[in-house]
């Protein structure tokens, strides 16, 4: 596998709450998170082979309602594009799959054959030959991998946890990709995204709106799982729902007028002390006298 692969820790929030200011003792190094989104704080330092292997506890140092920040022991996770910026090559744990996401998973070697046979079944596929790297070499990524049968009854693996964790929990799903996102989530004007029909049936029945309106700017029979463009006439909110084999699904789209780009604010910046200078990405500073 060409270039090293790291795996970082992304700290969820617990459920229904987000603190502010969390500290986290790593290794005798004090972290504080950052909040990133709805649930989840930016990611925190790489792991190693051994914490992979068998997870870790890190101690939080505050707030005094938060404990311990969990990284669980597992044989497997699923890694998925970021919902909120899925071109960005980045890969996470969330949830659920996405029917039709292609995602990778990350398991021990001793899983492969489960996969195998969910493959030979015509469950699951993915693209080449599970791959490993030299600081992880008792797991491997099996790259592009997608569900393509929504019929799993009367498979047996021998782990039925990744049985239960790949078998599709939708019928129908919508994606929306490619356009030019607005920093403050959406897409500009002009720069609209493709929608696709993600489900197991051939063909579905599909509803665009605006919802400013109630204006129907789309309504016909789309063929599932290929691309196509729509025409988003102005800035605002739209309605997208899917229907087939009396499954729905929904999803939003905003588009963003150009004159309403907002500066995205600058985070909170870690910096390195490095002989006098600090060190940012690549920002780097000769540090204050006074500091």
């Amino acid at each position: 596998m060409s270039g090293a692969i790291e795996y970082s820790l992304y700290p969820r929030s617990p459920r229904r709450q987000q603190f502010d200011e969390v500290v986290v003792d790593i290794d005798g190094q004090q972290h504080s998170l950052i909040a990133e989104r709805p649930g989840r704080y930016m990611p925190l330092c790489t792991i190693n082979e051994q914490q992979l292997n068998q997870g870790a506890r890190y101690p939080i140092k505050q707030p005094d309602e938060l404990e311990v920040l969990i990284l669980p022991r597992r044989l497997f996770w699923l890694l998925i594009p970021d919902p909120n910026n899925p071109e960005s090559g980045i890969h996470t744990s969330w949830s659920t799959v996405p029917l039709g996401t292609p995602f990778i998973i990350l398991c021990r070697r001793e899983l492969i054959s489960d996969l195998e046979k969910l493959r030979t079944e015509r469950l699951i596929e993915w693209s080449g030959e599970p791959r490993s790297s030299v600081s992880f070499p008792e797991w491997v990524e099996v790259i592009n991998c997608m569900v393509i049968s929504p019929t799993w009854d009367g498979v047996e693996i021998e782990h039925r946890d990744l049985h239960d964790a790949l078998r599709p929990k939708e019928r129908l799903s919508i994606s929306r990709s490619g356009g030019l996102r607005a920093p403050q989530g959406g897409w500009l004007a002009g720069m609209g995204p493709q929608v696709t029909i993600f489900g197991f049936p051939r063909d579905a029945e599909l509803r665009v709106m605006r919802i400013s309106d109630n204006q129907m700017i789309l309504e016909e029979t789309k063929p599932t799982n290929h691309p196509f463009d729509v025409v988003w006439p102005t800035p605002g909110d739209y309605l997208i729902e899917a229907v087939a084999e009396c499954r729905t699904s929904q999803c939003l789209v905003k588009i963003v007028d150009w004159d309403n780009l907002e500066a995205t604010p600058v985070r909170d910046l870690q910096w390195l002390q490095l002989n006098g200078m600090r060190l940012c990405g690549a920002l780097l500073c000769v540090e204050d006298e006074g500091e």
